[in-house]
């Protein structure tokens, strides 16, 4: 099946702005990925199921436990839905989301350039205390990375009471 003209320019987009700054693109989707070891800035630009066009979702999936599929543990939708009309207008659109990804994706790797910087992330960027599981697990995780055994302690400890 022919990829559709939204879906070229979507990808020539991502490709002259993601792929210069080290973002890979994963297959033939429309999910580019900066891989740090252990978290990875996933940028997906999600189609509709209504309308050609696309919505920009940018967000920290954390790799520190093994799953089969990726998440948008912190951060995910960064715009409303830009619906093509024309090519010219949506490339320079595409252009536009394709440099937000970029500036987002920049900012995690400085954001979580060391252990202490990591867990700040985390700790700010993490849901508050009407979180699940997972949250107060990478909250735990975060801490420990950071060698902060007394918060890690307390994060795991709320982990432990929500199984209860």
């Amino acid at each position: 099946m022919a990829v559709p003209i939204h879906s070229k320019l979507i990808n020539n987009a991502a490709r002259e702005i993601l792929k210069p700054v080290g973002l890979v693109r994963k297959g033939q989707s429309r999910v580019w990925l900066d891989d740090n070891g252990w978290w990875l800035t996933m940028v997906e630009f999600q189609p509709s199921s209504w309308s050609k066009g696309t919505y920009l979702n940018v967000g920290v999936s954390w790799l520190w436990y093994p799953k089969d599929y990726l998440s948008f543990d912190i951060g995910y939708r960064e715009n409303s839905f830009i619906e093509f009309k024309d090519e010219d207008s949506f490339f320079s659109e595409a252009i536009a989301l394709a440099e937000k990804a970029k500036d987002k994706a920049l900012t995690h790797r400085r954001s979580m350039s060391s252990p202490e910087l990591a867990k700040e992330f985390v700790l700010t960027n993490t849901a508050g205390d009407k979180q699940n599981i997972w949250a107060c697990l990478n909250k735990g995780l975060a801490c420990l990375h950071a060698s902060d055994f007394q918060n890690a302690n307390i994060h795991i400890g709320k982990c432990v009471a929500m199984q209860g």
